[in-house]
């Protein structure tokens, strides 16, 4: 979210005076000096837990396009562009030909080069991707759903979405990663291949917007994903984001978001399952930089026998980001002695006229809420199903959309169920 190195190169161009193709070319090879192998790497204490080698950051990979589907208002049939008065949904390259300025000036914006090797490998990489585009005014009631899918076969991915709300514009968006090729299960003995996604989504909000984003993530044991939301608030907008990471045996994701406008507001709520011997990581990174900027972080975590479940928690209050206030929050909930959790939350306070809140928490459920439970005839089976849900429903509780909170409450209890028999 520092200077767009893109940016000479994407506004180079008049928009409509070249094609998709020709674009293309270009903003990969703007791209490739920051991606390369040989440039030497800063210490990032954000990946002490992570290995970052395993998401194959170096030069040469042969990269399949993924398929990238797209789908409405929880309709079964697919369709690969819409159109309304109300909003336009389109692949990137058709978005270049209808609303090339827009393209030009968000892409990259607030994703940027220089301090994410990943971010530069995915902008080399990437063939196409999903525009969003909400224009000034429009509220939308129903959610927008998008869902990104992998073709089979498929070892290496590189997604991309850039969405973009006008001043005073509202919307649901739910975003589902899908990590998996949709093929049945491999003989008995045989490993799957390995398949590594690379995802980005880059999020701009006029001034008064307002975004409400679901970001559901599932994968295999195939896969490793790493992905990124970077999002950059104007004034008055609001953000607010609910994931949940179901299952995926190497997940990491990053919340990387600019409060640029006075008075932008960010609310950010996790709930990440972990099952045998899965690792989650899960990064926030969010930038005060105006007078009575708001934000809140709910990150929470049910981690089964060895599994891991890490959180970084980053926030920056900046010189001119007088009256702001930030609280973060983290806890995880440990199924089991083997199972382990780190978290590393981090204030940059650069303005005394603030208030910033934390706190931490990692342990097993409660030995005298289960003492309790038991002496009143409830078995420790059903006591600590109730104590698991608990801790999930406060999560849960909060979505706004009764439809996504259903969807995700049948997932949640299909994985405890699976959990607790473990």
């Amino acid at each position: 979210m520092m200077e767009n190195r893109l940016e000479p190169v994407l506004t180079s161009f008049e928009p409509g005076q070249t094609n998709w193709r020709t674009w293309l070319e270009h903003t990969h090879h703007a791209a490739r000096p920051w991606s390369s192998s040989d440039r030497p790497l800063i210490r990032d204490e954000s990946w002490k837990y992570t290995r970052k080698s395993a998401f194959n950051i170096t030069d040469g990979i042969t990269l399949p396009t993924p398929v990238i589907r797209t789908a409405f208002d929880h309709r079964t049939n697919w369709q690969p562009l819409k159109r309304t008065r109300q909003w336009s949904l389109m692949s990137l390259a058709c978005a270049y030909s209808e609303h090339a300025d827009l393209v030009t000036t968000f892409f990259g914006k607030m994703a940027g080069l220089q301090t994410r090797q990943l971010t530069a490998l995915n902008t080399g990489a990437f063939r196409d991707g999903i525009f969003l585009y909400i224009p000034p005014g429009r509220c939308l009631s129903e959610p927008i759903e998008l869902t990104l899918m992998l073709s089979p076969g498929t070892t290496a991915a590189f997604p991309r979405v850039l969405i973009l709300l006008g001043a005073g514009a509202n919307a649901h968006v739910m975003e589902r990663h899908v990590w998996t090729d949709g093929l049945s299960q491999p003989p008995s003995g045989v490993n799957p291949p390995s398949r590594m996604i690379n995802s980005i989504t880059e999020i701009h909000l006029g001034e008064q917007a307002a975004l409400t984003h679901y970001l559901e993530q599932t994968g295999d044991p195939s896969t490793r994903a790493v992905s990124l939301t970077a999002a950059h608030l104007s004034t008055d907008s609001t953000y607010q984001s609910f994931q949940y990471d179901g299952c995926g045996f190497l997940l990491r994701h990053e919340h990387d978001i600019m409060l640029k406008g006075r008075g932008s507001r960010v609310q950010l709520d996790v709930l990440s399952l972990l099952s045998k011997g899965e690792h989650h990581d899960h990064q926030t990174r969010l930038v005060h930089a105006a007078p009575a900027t708001q934000s809140t972080q709910r990150i929470r975590s049910v981690v089964g026998a060895r599994a891991t479940s890490i959180y970084g928690g980053h926030i920056r209050i900046s010189p001119e980001a007088k009256g702001s206030e930030a609280a973060q929050n983290n806890h995880h909930l440990l199924l089991d002695s083997s199972a382990r959790a780190m978290s590393r939350p981090e204030l940059e306070i650069g303005v005394d006229d603030v208030r910033c809140t934390h706190g931490a928490t990692s342990g097993e459920l409660n030995q005298d809420t289960l003492f309790y439970l038991r002496s009143r005839g409830i078995d420790q089976r059903q006591a600590r199903h109730i104590l698991i849900t608990g801790f999930t429903e406060e999560f849960l509780a909060g979505i706004p959309s009764e439809t996504i909170r259903a969807h995700w409450r049948s997932n949640v209890d299909g994985i405890l169920a699976k959990l607790e028999e473990s």
